[in-house]
């Protein structure tokens, strides 16, 4: 259970203060999703997940304030894979260890980005024909989402922005997704 300090109806959302805070939305006292935000404020102003939390009929937003960052990931991280709220997917906290250093050249660096925008288009390309052969967009990436858990509105920027740079975790889900091969079974034919 959490002891969030504060609370307003989520018909309110737009009154949220600019506070680093974690927060949860509820339909009266069931935890419909727990975040963190930067700045509650503009986080509400157009969350991702705002279409979820209006089929999901939300009716509140509690939040607490936090000065450490830190803090404030780890109780996200603790909160969600505790809790297991519908909206949200369990996580795994980071290290915030820092790596060994890796001693890579010039050269090397610059076939990996070779190779991560080969593949990034290739996959890029083959949504595009996913997406053009449904009846509409939202559908075509409502059904991927739903395959694969990733994110209608990344999907959206993936597919729609020419300058968006996406993860490698991402491309490989997607390469899996169309192909039923992970990218480095592809190119190594």
């Amino acid at each position: 259970m959490i002891n969030f300090q504060t609370k307003a109806p989520f018909s309110k959302r737009g009154e949220l203060p600019p506070s680093q805070a974690l927060y949860g939305v509820y339909c009266k006292n069931e935890l419909l999703y727990i975040g963190i935000s930067w700045n509650l404020k503009q986080r509400f102003a157009n969350h991702h997940k705002f279409e979820a939390f209006v089929e999901n009929e939300a009716t509140e937003v509690r939040w607490s304030e936090y000065e450490d960052r830190e803090q404030l990931h780890d109780d996200e991280h603790k909160f969600i894979n505790e809790l297991k709220p519908k909206l949200n997917v369990a996580t795994h906290r980071r290290s915030t260890a820092r790596p060994e250093r890796v001693n890579i050249n010039k050269e090397e660096i610059e076939q990996l980005l070779e190779k991560h925008v080969t593949c990034s288009k290739f996959v890029h390309s083959l949504l595009w024909e996913y997406v053009d052969s449904a009846k509409t967009r939202r559908e075509a990436y409502e059904q991927i989402s739903k395959d694969t858990g990733i994110s209608v509105g990344w999907l959206a920027r993936f597919h729609l922005k020419p300058d968006f740079e996406p993860g490698v975790g991402k491309i490989e889900e997607l390469c899996i997704y169309f192909t039923g091969e992970t990218l480095l079974g592809m190119f190594e034919k």
